[in-house]
């Protein structure tokens, strides 16, 4: 097995998720508005659920087309979140995607982990291109995507079926050399 990198930020320790840490994977995803504003995920959330995305988590990273990172507090280890960047290798790109329990908003958690996995994209897996997706109607994490330093590339119009409801979705993105230009 290779080793999975622990990425530090003033606060946060980005690390590898582990079997243990489902429970409370499970807890954070059952609340209704952290799940109501992901793209993929749904209630209820069972442990089974969380297992599986720690289990999908581990091969995507040992395939070496995913790093998904439990987002931990550095002052107690409390699991706030989660961050992840996959790849799409051919194109030298990168997709991520980040959820924090609801205990945790606005406390700039999202931002210092989506802008430390950026950093690990450009300066260690060397990509061209990192890009997100969000519901239209979640701002915050536009802001959150907007302060990490991508750019609102467009709108993809009723993208998602979501509850029911045909929702529109933007899309984000940052190049290397504007990163580079920028950071």
């Amino acid at each position: 097995m290779k080793d999975f990198p622990t990425l530090e930020t003033e606060r946060l320790r980005l690390r590898r998720f582990e079997l243990a840490d489902a429970p409370i994977v499970q807890t954070l995803l059952n609340d209704p508005d952290v799940t109501g504003n992901l793209l993929e995920a749904s209630l209820p959330f069972s442990l089974e659920d969380a297992c599986s995305m720690i289990t999908t988590s581990h091969a995507t990273f040992e395939a070496g087309t995913g790093w998904a990172f439990a987002v931990t507090r550095k002052s107690n280890d409390d699991l706030v979140g989660y961050c992840d960047i996959q790849l799409q290798c051919e194109h030298q790109r990168g997709a991520i995607t980040y959820w924090i329990g609801r205990p945790y908003w606005w406390q700039g958690y999202a931002t210092e982990a989506a802008k430390k996995v950026v950093r690990f994209g450009y300066e260690q897996l060397g990509l061209n291109r990192i890009y997100a997706y969000v519901l239209q109607r979640n701002t915050a994490s536009a802001h959150v995507l907007q302060k990490a330093g991508l750019i609102r590339e467009g709108t993809l119009r009723q993208s998602i079926l979501k509850a029911g409801v045909f929702e529109d979705v933007d899309f984000y993105a940052l190049l290397r050399e504007d990163w580079l230009t920028e950071g």
